[in-house]
Formats: C-alpha cells, structure tokens, sequence
C-alpha cells in the first residue's frame, strides 16, 4: 500500500512506522487517518500517540470495510470467515471500537456492492490477516469452501460473477 500511494501521491511524507511511536512533531497534523488497522494497535499507546501529534481540534477518522450479508450464500460464507467474530462486535457504534468508547464520535456506514467470482474471492480472503495466521491446510480448505459457496450459487443463477454485499464503516474521533 506504502508503494502506492508513493505512485499515485509522489509528493507524500512517508514514512514506516507503529501507531504507537509516529515519527512526526506534536501538535504538527490536523488530522490522523486508519484504514482497516485500528485492531491491530495497542489502543490505549496509540490513543495517546495519536493525542501528541494532533493540534487542538484535530480528528482521528477510522475506516473498515466488512461483509453484508443479505442472502443466504453471503450468510453462509460470513459463517466460514474466521474475522466474523471481530466485525459483528466491530461495526458501527462506539461502544464497539476498542479504546475509543469514551469518546466523542461521528459515525456514517456506506453500503456498496463488489461483484465477485469463486476465484475473486478467495484471491481477495488469502490476504486478510486471519486467514494469512491460520494453519496452510486449514486456509486451504476454507478457501475452498468459501469458493465454492460463490461457484454454486453462480451456477444456480446462470452468471460468472455475483453481486457481493460489503459495508465501509467511518468513524470521526475530535481529539
């Protein structure tokens, strides 16, 4: 993702670093951005690293996309993700982002669809963390099921690909 932005924003500050350790002056950034990362932070350090480098009324926005399932196949492979767990208790709602439930926050939820096929899927699975941590026989055959789910319900409709319910959920902290 670093490589990208580098590519499409070649005039960006760069730089790799923890939540918790930002590489940048107090008080220097109006705003600290997370995209699908929250979890992943020691809440508490980072809250407070995210404090030190924001100016007085800066903003701490979060996003995370997650599934959303409405028919009985998109149920069926919730059911198969290992990340379920995380995002049924992670979605929209304060009191459901770790560290953040004292404070003030914005919410908004976009629902969009992606259209999808057995491999798609399981292309776009083998890259979230718990699957990558999981067991190689074991990713494998979720993967598979998960393929499979979408290559049957493809067939029962006629079409190569499906219509994939997902959701962004945006969260705005004032610091």
């Amino acid at each position: 993702m670093l490589a990208e932005l580098v590519r499409h924003c070649p005039g960006a500050l760069v730089a790799l670093a923890s939540a918790e350790a930002l590489p940048l002056p107090t008080a220097s950034v109006d705003a600290v951005l997370v995209g699908q990362a929250w979890h992943w932070f020691s809440y508490e350090r980072a809250l407070a690293e995210v404090r030190r480098v924001i100016r007085p009324g800066g903003w701490l926005g979060l996003t995370w996309n997650a599934s959303d399932p409405q028919a009985h196949w998109e149920q069926q492979l919730e059911e198969l993700d290992p990340d379920s767990a995380y995002r049924n208790n992670a979605g929209p709602g304060a009191e459901r982002i770790p560290g953040l439930s004292q404070l003030v926050v914005e919410e908004a939820t976009f629902r969009w669809h992606e259209d999808i096929t057995a491999q798609s899927l399981a292309a776009r699975l083998a890259t979230h963390s718990a699957y990558i941590m999981m067991p190689a026989d074991l990713r494998a055959s979720r993967l598979a099921a998960a393929g499979a789910i979408v290559a049957a319900e493809a067939a029962r409709r006629g079409t190569a690909a499906l219509s994939f319910g997902l959701a962004t959920y945006c969260a705005r902290v004032r610091l």
